[in-house]
């Protein structure tokens, strides 16, 4: 049997090895800061649904409360358009990333390239300067 001592031993190391793999991730995507915020920026300018879509997503959001967030500003935007943009910003661009799945559906927040690079903002600024 393993006691409750073992088990909090094991949680740290593993604790301590993720740290170490999200610090490694870091400094790689700092590495690549140019050429990553290049890609996302051009990924963007070439599809403005893609900015609006990344903008909403917040950790509480879901692709159905992107849908109404964005009505609410006045950009119309179908269901099954918001699940094809944040596939992208998933899959393609790595920006989004689940953490949840409620009632409503999965809960999407930003990625850590996101925080390393302070992407949102810059996103912002130019959806805003269009």
């Amino acid at each position: 049997m393993v006691s409750d001592m073992e088990i909090l031993n094991e949680v740290a190391a593993l604790r301590a090895r993720v740290d170490a793999i999200d610090h490694k991730q870091e400094i790689l995507i700092r590495a690549q800061r140019d050429s990553i915020e290049r890609a996302v920026l051009d990924a963007m300018a070439s599809d403005p649904k893609l900015e609006h879509v990344y903008l909403q997503v917040d950790g509480k959001s879901t692709q159905k409360s992107v849908v109404a967030a964005l009505a609410v500003a006045g950009i119309v935007m179908s269901q099954p358009t918001v699940s094809r943009k944040m596939d992208v910003l998933e899959g393609e661009l790595a920006l989004i990333e689940p953490t949840d799945r409620g009632k409503d559906g999965v809960v999407y927040r930003k990625s850590a390239v996101d925080r390393i690079l302070r992407l949102s903002p810059k996103v912002a600024r130019v959806l805003k300067s269009k």
